[in-house]
């Protein structure tokens, strides 16, 4: 009984509301029309402003501790990235034209302050005098000492000769100082000019070291643009033009391309929804009274945005297309329903006052269910899916707002123009009597996808996902690509020769075993495979020789040796051996190599501010069946002591930093977070739909087809990746995003034909699935499509995001589109009440 009278009393309420409410909006329509027009407007003017960060590091709370860690290294290292410059000329330069124009680069950057200020260091050419001076430190043993015994050899027997009593009994011929075997080991270890210059000629390449991370995408527009307006007019003038890469580059070029693809979808978006609703309503008139409530809720998102956020996460960039075609479903079921109420006779007022009547509560409960959702999400760690949580929610309200404001102004300004009333397109066609086969089908696809769903393919790369088909530059390469990381930092030499020889060991267990399970056995057991599992090491030590003390003796006696053929040969006057012997002199003068002897451009990412630092990298990190993430676990701690990480010290532990690490964070958060939240969404769902209906058969009429849709399109994913294991049928850590977005959604409709089927009875379900079952066809055609046209992104997983969510929409709306008719049917014959 109480809840009998508080339905009346509500009731009684919209009965006395709405024509309250359509009176003085019908009297203000102007003024109402204007403050939409003005608050879009700024909505759009203000919007404009927010910025897209790309960096995957910004999206875990800043006290997590593998971010802290990675922030403390490239805070007190230079370990950033390098932004790359290559000249390229027209025709073959010399290598001094070359390393000249160079030179004049780096003094017009060093003129501009702000080049000046926010630039480490310019590194172009290589010091040749370093690799003079040391070259021979870093030769074999056994070649040193067979250069000693040829050279002393070849003097003995020079001495020998030129003693006027020597007579050569056994006739030996005079021996010959020859080294070129030996050389020829090490041609290829040098670079043919000292500078980074291409084997053609034409390009030379200039490394930037910056002071700023290039996670601050603002910093690297500023820096770019700042460079590219002081360099690149000269260079054209001596015909050179310029080519950037490396981190800085990459990142914002991946911005560029973000913000193409952005309005690109957009548009997309737009030109389908505006053909669909025209299509379906038979009226250009739709664009007016949906298309304008639409534009100026989108403005208010906008500005929310900019206001209380700023700068929004790459996951949240393509919110127009997705909430276009969300927030347009308002729309579509207000003007439908409106339509049908003139065709039946009623007036202008009589109809809007019972469409708004009629149809708000199920808006109402539509609007709460999604904006829920997206609610829940607003809590999670993950920054991406809390900052697309409170945007979403903001603009669901924004939609319903607008829609409740401006609908009805529109309506009365433009009916007028309206000279006929056409009934809307018929999308769907009467309904059939589900059949044994039919129930059989879907309880094998609702099978199948709980089985996918305890173990759905997915993709763990997060590099892969940022794939790109565009073309790559062309400039010269100087740096190996090093994406796959993790690096160790140690206050002393002594400590990263014991970590490295511990981690070396693991090395060697990881290329000893599978690296990618049982299925890449083959592959590993293959030379190429076995090179493949094996990581890679390299810090300063790479540049220390080995065996220094025993090469300093053997070079010693060598120098010893060049100074006696020095002596002859100035006797002599051989001037071309002289400078020969000479240049010998001075590559076997030197002291055995230290650190600080070891130039800037080789050592600036290995030692600095008394840090030592190791680096650990896969050769392919497809060999792990979690890809880089695998490797990183593998290499996550090591001892600096000669004991296993499990029996270390913890004062003597030393734990790997890495991005792969913050990366393995974000997906364990997104793991967790995703499950808390579809649980917490399911609650939130039942709340409505129990207080909405009380009734058994009204939740299931509601909840089943729900249910049975989403495990269709796990059903869907796991058929088409066994067909074809594309990034189209995997899910990643973007992608997950679809299934709460699914759960809101999709039960708006269950709610709408719920709500119809409570005002007409059961009995009129075939009526019900062709009026309000052609809106919800409308409604979920044109939120699909904004999803669709995600799938344009050169970004595979918001691409692989629209397409999930996309099938995902199809799927809900299949199952509702079957099972409804069939419930409806079923709790008829059995009288049971909704």
């Amino acid at each position: 009984m109480r809840d009998d009278n508080i339905t009346q009393r509500f009731s009684a309420w919209a009965a006395r509301f709405w024509p309250f409410w359509l009176y003085h909006v019908r009297r203000f329509a102007w003024p109402i029309i204007a403050i939409l027009v003005m608050t879009s407007v700024i909505g759009y003017r203000y919007g404009r402003q927010i910025r897209i960060d790309t960096n995957l590091l910004h999206l875990l709370p800043s006290g997590t501790d593998s971010l802290e860690r990675l922030t403390a290294l490239r805070n007190e290292s230079h370990i950033k990235g390098f932004l790359v410059l290559t000249l390229e000329a027209a025709t073959p330069q010399s290598d001094a034209d070359l390393v000249q124009t160079a030179r004049k680069i780096e003094t017009m950057l060093k003129a501009n302050d702000f080049l000046q200020t926010s630039t480490n260091s310019v590194i172009y050419e290589v010091p040749g005098h370093f690799l003079q001076k040391y070259s021979l430190y870093y030769a074999d043993y056994t070649d040193l000492a067979q250069i000693r015994d040829r050279l002393a050899n070849t003097i003995r027997q020079t001495k020998r000769s030129e003693n006027p009593y020597f007579e050569d009994l056994e006739q030996v011929a005079p021996a010959k100082f020859y080294i070129g075997d030996i050389l020829n080991k090490y041609r290829k270890r040098y670079l043919s000019s000292n500078a980074f210059i291409d084997n053609d000629h034409r390009r030379i390449a200039m490394l930037l070291s910056l002071k700023t991370s290039p996670d601050d995408i603002q910093f690297s527009q500023s820096y770019l643009s700042a460079l590219r307006d002081t360099i690149e007019a000269p260079l054209k003038q001596k015909g050179y033009t310029l080519q950037f890469s490396g981190r800085y580059a990459s990142d914002v070029e991946k911005q560029k391309r973000l913000a193409s693809d952005i309005s690109q979808s957009t548009t997309i978006t737009l030109l389908i929804l505006t053909a669909s609703l025209i299509v379906f309503f038979r009226s250009l008139r739709v664009m007016l009274v949906i298309g304008l409530p639409v534009l100026a809720a989108l403005g208010y998102t906008y500005f929310a945005a900019w206001y209380f956020i700023g700068q929004i996460s790459i996951i949240s960039s393509f919110l127009t297309s997705i909430l276009l075609g969300l927030g347009i479903d308002y729309g579509i079921h207000l003007f439908s329903r409106y339509k049908g109420e003139r065709l039946r006779g009623h007036g202008m007022t009589q109809a809007l006052e019972g469409t708004m009547r009629n149809l708000f509560r199920g808006l109402s409960f539509g609007m709460i269910s999604t904006a829920a959702v997206f609610l829940t999400l607003s809590f999670s760690r993950f920054i991406a899916f809390a900052e697309f949580g409170k945007i979403a929610f903001a603009g669901i309200i924004f939609f319903f707002l607008a829609f409740i404001l401006f609908f009805p102004a529109l309506i009365f300004l433009t009916e007028k123009y309206s000279f006929t009333t056409t009934e809307p397109s018929h999308m769907l066609e009467k309904t059939h009597k589900i059949r044994g086969w039919h129930i059989a089908l879907i309880i094998a696809i609702t099978g199948y996808g709980t089985f996918v769903l305890t173990r759905p393919p997915f993709e763990y790369d997060f590099f892969e996902l940022e794939h790109t088909t565009t073309a790559q530059q062309t400039g010269l390469r100087v740096l190996e690509n090093r994406e796959h990381m993790v690096v160790y930092s140690f206050d002393g030499l002594e400590k990263l020769r014991v970590a490295e020889a511990n981690l070396r060991k693991i090395a060697r267990e990881i290329s000893d075993r599978d690296c990618a399970g049982e299925g890449n056995l083959a592959k590993k057991n293959s030379p190429q495979g076995m090179h493949s599992c094996a990581p890679e090491f390299h810090s300063v030590r790479d540049l220390i020789p080995e065996d220094a003390a025993r090469k300093y003796q053997v070079l010693s006696e060598i120098h010893a040796l060049l100074k006696q053929a020095e002596v002859f040969s100035l006797v002599t006057l051989d001037s071309a051996n002289l400078r020969r012997i000479r240049f010998g002199l001075s590559m076997t003068e030197s002291p055995p190599v230290t650190i600080d002897a070891i130039p800037l451009a080789f050592r600036q990412h290995l030692v600095g501010n008394g840090r030592y630092y190791l680096y650990v990298f896969p050769k392919d990190a497809r060999m792990f069946r979690r890809g880089a993430l695998d490797f990183a676990a593998a290499f996550r701690e090591t001892c600096t002591l000669d004991l296993p990480a499990a029996l270390c010290p913890r004062e003597h532990l030393a734990r790997g930093i890495s991005d792969l690490y913050v990366l393995d964070d974000i997906l364990g958060t997104v793991m967790r977070d995703l499950l808390k939240e579809i649980i917490l969404i399911s609650a939130v769902i039942a709340i409505l739909v129990l207080s909405m209906t009380r009734r058994l058969a009204g939740v299931a009429m509601i909840l089943a087809p729900l249910i049975a849709g989403i495990l269709g399109l796990f059903a869907l994913i796991g058929v088409c990746h066994q067909l074809s294991p594309s990034w189209l049928f995997e899910f990643n850590y973007i992608n997950l995003l679809a299934i709460p977005i699914l759960l809101g959604v999709g039960i708006d409709n269950g709610i709408y034909l719920y709500s119809h089927a409570k005002e007409l009875g059961l009995s009129q379900v075939n009526h019900i699935m062709i009026s309000t079952g052609g809106s919800i066809f409308i409604s979920n055609f044109t939120t699909a499509m904004g999803f669709l046209s995600l799938t344009i992104s050169s970004h595979i997983g918001l691409a692989s995001f629209g397409f999930i969510t996309f099938a995902g929409m199809l799927c809900v709306f299949y199952s509702y589109r079957i099972l409804f008719p069939a419930l409806s049917r079923f709790f008829e014959k059995l009288e049971a009440e909704i």
